[in-house]
């Protein structure tokens, strides 16, 4: 798979309960002088799903919640903000964007998710749970990276019911979101089960 480029954009803001928006634009520098949206759920393609933004138009962009944008259908190269308010100007996929996917709980992106995708840089299927999974629907034959929201650690197992190789993962305070975006870089190839929490095993504290 071509390996991303990825731009991360934090905000440090500390309010709990936030819905999540993008504010997308097809100028620089969130110029209302163009062609200007916001949207609140998936697009999986930018040809059919949004009114007024198109396919490789989208130059800047503001956020609420954590949101990343490629230049293919849930695949390609990746650029991803996150934060209370955060606004950009698209580096690696300006005027490339060709679908947007926001991450974990849509009324309120700081709460507990677990986030899981099928290949690195958060690509391809995705599954999402607020609490344990003692095993993964079908459709996720690989999983090879991972984000997570909030403020717990989790533990990911490389076995169905919380068996096999025990890996956690925490998020640095303040920061509600922690990507890993190349599992194999931990050593894990795979994920089969999670739960929050964590006892004795190693902790990787995530970006």
């Amino acid at each position: 798979m071509k390996r991303s480029v990825v731009l991360l954009v934090l905000s440090l803001a500390m309010s709990w309960a936030e819905r999540q928006v993008a504010t997308i634009y097809d100028l620089v520098n969130l110029s209302e002088n163009g062609t200007w949206n916001e949207r609140v759920s998936y697009c999986p393609d930018f040809r059919d799903c949004d009114p007024l933004i198109g396919d490789d138009m989208i130059s800047s962009a503001c956020v609420q919640g954590v949101d990343y944008y490629y230049n293919h259908e849930n695949n390609g190269t990746v650029e991803w903000g996150f934060g209370d308010g955060e606004c950009w100007n698209l580096q690696y996929v300006n005027d490339q964007v060709s679908s947007l996917r926001y991450v974990g709980d849509a009324i309120n992106w700081k709460e507990n998710t677990m986030n899981l995708y099928q290949f690195d840089y958060f690509s391809g299927l995705e599954y999402f749970a607020f609490g344990e999974t003692p095993e993964l629907p079908g459709y996720m034959t690989s999983v090879d990276s991972l984000i997570i929201t909030g403020d717990i650690i989790w533990s990911v197992f490389s076995g169905e019911n919380f068996t096999g190789e025990l890996t956690c993962f925490a998020i640095h305070e303040g920061y509600y979101v922690g990507f890993a975006a190349d599992l194999s870089l931990f050593g894990i190839q795979t994920i089969k089960s999670f739960r929050p929490g964590c006892v004795g095993a190693r902790t990787i504290l995530l970006d």
